[in-house]
């Protein structure tokens, strides 16, 4: 008899559960109608932000995110952005939807210095919440990179692991699609990646070890880092400078972006 109870009830937390994913999903995309983010531009769009569309916020169905930027400023580095407005401050939500406006994309350039053990900086997705995303599956890019990206899952508990984050690399665009759009005379190039939560992996220095899956499920944010040629693993000293180019149009969730 409790054997039936508790297999009742297992029953009625895992329906539960389903519901309400459901229910954020179906959130998500009337957010989205609602707000008519329509892409004409031939560049392809995920589902929770999409630049060619001019959407503002980042949209998970449950919160209304931001972009955002950190820089190894305050960690004794010199590396910095110089943003598509010719800003070189820290990234706000308002620079950001500027961006969004007049480029369909958020980006610039981006310099990194010789001022720190490895020097980095990150252009980073804010969710605005704590997000279940376990069930997104995995997550898409429509990017353009002179260099390779590495793509961080932020996640709630991350100072319990030392701040290792699971990660996977997108590598420089070198084989770019092309869309000319309106009365812009430089074609739009991009290319798209997709990422499962299985292919992320942990940079090793903590000791405590956490599935990605399990990071996905209290995801802050998503973090873009550039960093030195060096492995952030080996702590190497930084030889030289490392500057390139680059452009976000969209993130979303797993198989969204096209």
């Amino acid at each position: 008899m409790r054997k039936i109870l508790l297999l009742a009830v297992v029953m009625t937390f895992v329906a539960a559960c389903t519901d309400y994913k459901a229910q954020i999903n179906d959130a998500h995309e009337k957010y989205v109608s609602e707000n008519s983010f329509v892409n004409n531009t031939g560049i392809p769009c995920g589902d929770l932000w999409c630049g060619p569309a001019k959407q503002k916020k980042i949209e998970t169905g449950e919160s209304k995110g931001h972009w955002g930027s950190y820089t190894d400023n305050k960690d004794g580095g010199n590396s910095y952005f110089t943003w598509l407005t010719g800003e070189t401050t820290t990234l706000s939500s308002v620079m950001a939807e500027k961006m969004t406006d007049a480029f369909l994309r958020v980006g610039g350039n981006f310099s990194l210095g010789d001022g720190y053990r490895y020097a980095h900086e990150s252009v980073i997705a804010e969710f605005g919440r704590t997000t279940d995303a376990s069930a997104w599956g995995g997550v898409c890019v429509v990017y353009y990179s002179t260099a390779p990206v590495r793509l961080y899952l932020s996640f709630a508990t991350a100072e319990d692991y030392s701040y290792d984050m699971p990660y996977v690399d997108l590598p420089a665009t070198e084989n770019p699609a092309s869309v000319l759009y309106g009365d812009n005379p430089y074609a739009y190039e991009y290319e798209v990646f997709s990422a499962m939560w299985n292919q992320f992996v942990q940079e090793g220095w903590s000791q405590k070890l956490i599935e990605p899956i399990a990071a996905a499920s209290e995801l802050n944010a998503i973090d873009f880092q550039f960093k030195n040629s060096i492995s952030i693993s080996t702590m190497g000293g930084f030889e030289g400078q490392l500057a390139g180019m680059f452009a976000i149009y969209s993130i979303g969730r797993l198989g969204t972006c096209q």
